[in-house]
């Protein structure tokens, strides 16, 4: 066995079908997949005895839009001042707007 193998297995996996992926889940366990595609998104559910397709009408668009405005609220700074690098945008996040290092 090469030194290898085992990161191989973990850095390249051989795809598996949906009957494989069942015979290894236990009752109560299951596989989900999330595929974002440009006007819906689908949600793949895999269990011991079922595979389920959801679908739903949230659009790629309005999850960037939304996952944006999560980092934007977390970081304190609009993505773009960060992406440039403006030195109000690194204090800004550190210090936070209407504190004394602002005046």
């Amino acid at each position: 066995m090469n030194a290898y193998s085992r990161y191989m297995k973990l850095d390249a996996p051989k795809p598996v079908n949906v009957e494989a992926l069942q015979r290894l889940l236990r009752p109560g366990e299951a596989v989900w997949t999330i595929v974002i595609l440009p006007e819906q998104t689908a949600l793949f559910v895999v269990t011991p005895d079922r595979l389920t397709l959801t679908t739903v009408v949230v659009a790629q668009k309005f999850l960037e839009e939304q996952v944006r405005d999560i980092r934007e609220t977390l970081q304190g700074v609009p993505d773009a001042a960060i992406k440039e690098g403006s030195p109000d945008a690194r204090t800004q996040s550190r210090t936070g707007p209407g504190t004394d290092s602002d005046r």
